[in-house]
């Protein structure tokens, strides 16, 4: 989808006057447009790149997920507005904002309390219709299939070049030796059954302040639930203190208040305290192979799809490398 295109749908859908269109370059999996109208009205168009690893349609999740929101009162998510199959698109209301570089304390107490509205919401009879969340894994030889698949479709690719050796030689070295200790200290403490319903959690699977913005009031707003769904707490946790994202990175001080509000959030689940940290070293392991996605062709023709205009893919990807390896050994600083 293109500018024009963007602009035709909401013409033609709304009744609008559309006066302009810009590109907004943010995320991974998908192109976004901000179409101004003459009425003073915003829209958001966004074009999703198909499908999940799992073969979800991100359109239809994240669709069904902020209507859910919405739904129950959650107002600091996008308004969905309308949404088109054949187009693979959907037209949200604009939310107006910027990232939140540099959070605080009174941002991670949002996360927190965004984490426990999703808890209430998530109480509710609509909520049983939902699905589990993208990657989600309620057992602990879940999450290991899980790692040793993006190992393998690592590992099989056809080493043409320098970088991609060098990468699969860490995989099979350093990055090996560590999943092996992870998963042998993980199988001495967690039990063989699957999560009960009772423990699992609503929550957006991508969660964190990459995937947030502050609105100018100053509250934080909550984008991208394309993955949304049924989870474990321990996951959704792993995923805010392990994102790589520079600017995302907590220090100790807000890792340590968003670590303890959420345990105080889950605190009727007494083996969530083990299970986190039995899983966090895993749940790092599977945040290294995310980024080396760009590795594979069409993981690097999504993050195109989505604005990524970075010419060089030998470049890109030795600089994923880097970005792995520094998360793998950051635990050991």
């Amino acid at each position: 989808m293109e500018p024009d295109q963007a602009q035709a749908l909401v013409a033609a859908h709304f009744r609008e006057t559309p006066v302009h269109c810009r590109r907004i370059v943010a995320g991974r999996n998908s192109r976004l447009f901000a179409v101004a109208c003459a009425s003073g009205r915003r829209y958001v168009v966004k074009c999703y790149c198909q499908p999940t690893a799992e073969g979800k349609c991100r359109r239809a999740n994240e669709w069904r997920a902020l209507t859910f929101l919405r739904g129950q009162g959650i107002d600091n998510v996008p308004e969905p507005l309308a949404t088109f199959p054949e187009a693979n698109a959907s037209v949200l209301g604009f939310l107006d904002g910027v990232a939140p570089l540099a959070p605080g304390t009174t941002d991670i107490d949002a996360l927190v309390g965004f984490l426990k509205r999703l808890r209430r919401a998530g109480e509710t009879p609509e909520a049983r219709e939902l699905d589990r969340a993208a990657d989600a894994c309620f057992t602990l030889d879940e999450v290991v299939a899980g790692l040793d698949g993006r190992v393998r479709r690592l590992a099989a690719l056809p080493a043409g070049d320098a970088v991609t050796r060098d990468m699969q030689d860490w995989l099979g070295g350093e990055f090996a030796a560590r999943r092996d200790q992870a998963v042998e200290a993980a199988r001495r403490v967690l039990p063989d059954a699957p999560l009960p319903q009772a423990r699992r959690a609503l929550s957006p699977s991508d969660f964190g302040f990459h995937n947030a913005l502050r609105a100018p009031e100053g509250r934080l707003l909550f984008v991208d639930f394309e993955y949304f769904g049924w989870d474990d707490p321990a996951k959704t946790m792993a995923d805010v203190l392990l994102h790589p994202h520079p600017a995302m990175c907590l220090p100790p001080e807000l890792a340590g208040r968003f670590r303890r509000g959420a345990g105080r959030l889950y605190a009727d689940d007494p083996g969530l305290p083990a299970r986190f940290d039995c899983l966090f070293p895993l749940y790092r392991l599977k945040w290294c192979t995310i980024m080396l996605n760009e590795f594979i062709a069409a993981d690097l023709q999504r993050r195109r799809f989505a604005g990524d205009d970075r010419p060089d893919a030998a470049a890109i990807r030795r600089d994923q490398l880097r970005k792995a390896v520094a998360l793998l050994r950051q635990d050991a600083a």
